[in-house]
Formats: C-alpha cells, sequence, structure tokens
C-alpha cells in the first residue's frame, strides 16, 4: 500500500524514504540556484557590454588612438556565451534527476512485480515510462502535455551531448527545431544546412523545472 503522510499518498512505501528531502527539497534548491545563475550572467553580460560602449565611446572622441578595442569585444561575445553554458548545464542536470527517478521508481514498484524494468526493451526514460505505465499501470495521459514536452527536452538534452560544443543543428532535425521555435527567448538563426541556436533569456530552463517537476509529482504521489 502506498505510504501516506496526511492526505498525500506516495508510491513509495519504504519509512525512511521521504518526499521532501529526495524530491521537494531538489526543485527548491535547483530554483534558488537558477535564479543565482540568471542574476550572474546578467551582470557579467551587462558589465562586458558597458565596458565595450565606454570603449566605442573613447574611440568615436579618439578615432586616431591606438586603443585596442578587440578584447573588450571578445569580452562581451564571452560573457553571452556563458548564457549557453549554464543554461545547458541546468537543463543536463534537470533531465538527469527526472531519469534517475523513474529509474528508482521503477526498480522500487518492481519489487512486487513479475516483470522487472531490465526486462523491458528500450533505454532511458523511454524504457522508464514504458515499465512504469504498462507494468506499474501509472496513467500517463494525466501528464501527456508535459511528457510531449519532455521528449522535446530529451531531443534537446541528446543534441547538447552529442553536438561537441557547437551549437548547430540540422536542419533535417525538424522536431527539435520546431521544439525550440516554439520556447521564448530561444533563438535560431539560418546557417546553411544548419540552424545555430543560443539562449537569450532562462525561460527554457523555468518552463523544464515546471515540466519536471509536474512529472515527478505524478508519478510519486497518488
Amino acid at each position: 500500500m502506498p505510504l501516506s503522510r496526511g492526505t498525500t499518498r506516495y508510491r513509495i512505501t519504504n519509512s525512511d524514504w521521504n518526499y521532501f528531502t529526495e524530491i521537494e527539497f531538489f526543485f527548491d534548491s535547483f530554483s534558488l540556484y537558477a535564479d543565482q545563475v540568471n542574476q550572474f550572467v546578467d551582470s557579467e553580460i551587462a558589465s562586458a557590454k558597458d565596458k565595450y560602449e565606454s570603449y566605442s565611446k573613447e574611440i568615436e572622441a579618439n578615432p586616431s588612438s591606438d586603443i585596442e578595442g578587440f578584447d573588450h569585444f571578445s569580452n562581451v561575445r564571452a560573457k553571452v556565451g556563458l548564457t549557453d553554458i549554464y543554461y545547458d548545464s541546468l537543463i543536463m542536470t534537470l533531465y538527469s534527476f527526472i531519469e534517475k527517478k523513474m529509474f528508482f521508481l521503477s526498480k522500487h514498484l518492481g519489487q512486487v512485480e513479475e516483470i522487472k524494468v531490465n526486462d523491458i526493451e528500450g533505454n532511458g526514460i523511454f524504457k522508464y515510462q514504458k515499465y512504469l505505465s504498462k507494468v506499474c499501470k501509472i496513467d500517463f495521459l494525466e501528464i501527456d502535455q508535459e511528457w510531449k514536452m519532455f521528449i522535446g527536452f530529451n531531443k534537446l538534452r541528446n543534441q547538447i551531448v552529442h553536438s561537441e560544443g557547437t551549437r548547430s543543428i540540422q536542419k533535417s532535425n525538424i522536431e527539435l527545431i520546431t521544439f525550440l521555435k516554439n520556447i521564448n527567448g530561444v533563438e535560431l538563426n539560418n546557417e546553411g544546412e544548419t540552424m545555430s541556436y543560443h539562449f537569450r533569456t532562462n525561460e527554457i530552463v523555468k518552463i523544464f523545472s515546471n515540466v519536471a517537476k509536474k512529472i515527478t509529482d505524478h508519478l510519486y504521489i497518488e
């Protein structure tokens, strides 16, 4: 029987398992860290732009001077690039958390099932989703929209992992491009046979965090 605390019933039955320390605490900490990262990135970009604008004004006032501007311009580009680096990291962290929690729940619920999670074909989230749905009878239709979004983040995660540091998506990857087009703050640029993508705001992190929380709550809370 699912563990019950107050009016909330959890699927984990171990008395030493706690929803707040295992799940809620992560999302609270993640939200705080994401806000701090966003403030840091905004501050660094603003500082770099201020220095570059100051340099530009100085050049306009003294066009024959020997003031070196390359470092200032490169600094702006580097700081803007922080947005991609940090938000990539946050996306990977969220994805990994959901995947691990799905595996943990599959193993736990599978203790009383003849079919075990390792008996199911597939990999990662799709394997665990199939097991939790087919064997453990968890209804994923209730989180259909969130799960579809998560599949989009799965494609983005794979892109980040296998892109070797580049930010180019093959135009044949229509599903990923369409997914990114529908998220505010994502900038897509045509580059011939590919599309480059950059995160100009933290909107994608906010969306993924909400999706991750709804999926995890649905899986762990009855």
